[in-house]
């Protein structure tokens, strides 16, 4: 499964994928791909957040539909 989503907090959104039971991989708009968990995917990852404020597009692939449903918790909380 892919959902795209604009993020702003990516610290806390971090440590939904961290928490994950499968490993779910991060597509930014610019073609990076991060893959978590992976204690390097995070700091990479907030490198990437525009300064200006904005929401960072980015695409998520999940692959176990437990952590789908706690991804899409999270999402929605924060939007």
């Amino acid at each position: 499964m892919t959902l795209n989503l604009r993020i702003m907090n990516l610290r806390a959104f971090s440590n939904v994928l961290n928490a994950c039971s499968a490993p779910v991989e991060l597509t930014t708009a610019d073609g990076a791909v991060h893959r978590f968990p992976d204690d390097t995917a995070a700091a990479s990852l907030c490198s990437r957040k525009p300064k200006n404020g904005t929401r960072l597009p980015v695409a998520v692939r999940i692959h176990a539909p437990r952590d789908y449903f706690n991804i899409v918790s999270y999402y929605a909380g924060d939007c």
